[in-house]
């Protein structure tokens, strides 16, 4: 992953069909609101673990799928790019 965020979090290589994006307009806390568009995971077992919402605001989600995420990396915050936080891996929906 030609990237910061792929260097950051050491993830090298991936299936780019796998791969779903999504920005929107508005920073958000509520996970329905910024995974609306990334239904590739069963995004229940994400609320379960953040049952309040996420801690801040976000409006950028980047899934992975058939992806294998063994790294120690668990957020990075960079001047340039911005804040990045795993939230952790979840089968497909």
């Amino acid at each position: 992953m030609g990237s910061e965020f792929g260097i950051d979090f050491g993830i090298n290589t991936y299936d780019e069909d796998y791969l779903v994006t999504i920005v929107n307009n508005r920073m958000s806390n509520n996970i329905n609101d910024i995974f609306s568009d990334a239904m590739v995971f069963d995004i229940e077992l994400l609320k379960q673990d953040y049952i309040n919402g996420l801690e801040g605001e976000y409006n950028v989600a980047i899934v992975i799928g058939k992806l294998k995420y063994e790294g120690e990396v668990k957020e990075i915050k960079n001047d340039q790019f911005g804040y990045f936080k795993f939230l952790g891996a979840y089968p497909e929906d």
